[in-house]
């Protein structure tokens, strides 16, 4: 379940639905830029974790991905870290589509 549908259940879907698709896309670019990607492959890396998210609406899954993907790239990082910096990601998504319960 999602971090954002357990903080406001009153969210409406198509928000929440925005909500986390803006996450994950900042959450890949924190996780791209931390594997040393730049420019397009950063872009491409977190559109991609917006997509697979999308589908599966699971933050454990995404979260076991970007450690996996790190560790691959040699940036082994704790899945903690990486749910505290998804759970940032939530909080800056919030302020940036002025979702009224942040």
């Amino acid at each position: 379940m999602s971090m954002i549908r357990r903080r406001a259940s009153c969210t409406t879907p198509e928000l929440e639905s925005k909500l986390i698709a803006h996450r994950n896309k900042i959450l890949g670019v924190w996780a791209a830029e931390r594997m040393g990607m730049m420019g397009e492959v950063a872009v491409e890396y977190a559109l991609g974790l917006v997509g697979t998210a999308a589908k599966d609406r699971d933050d454990t899954a995404l979260v076991k991905k970007i450690c996996a993907d790190m560790r691959a790239r040699g940036y082994p990082i704790a899945e903690n870290d990486v749910g505290r910096q998804l759970a940032a990601c939530a909080d800056q998504a919030r302020a940036e589509l002025h979702d009224p319960k942040s």
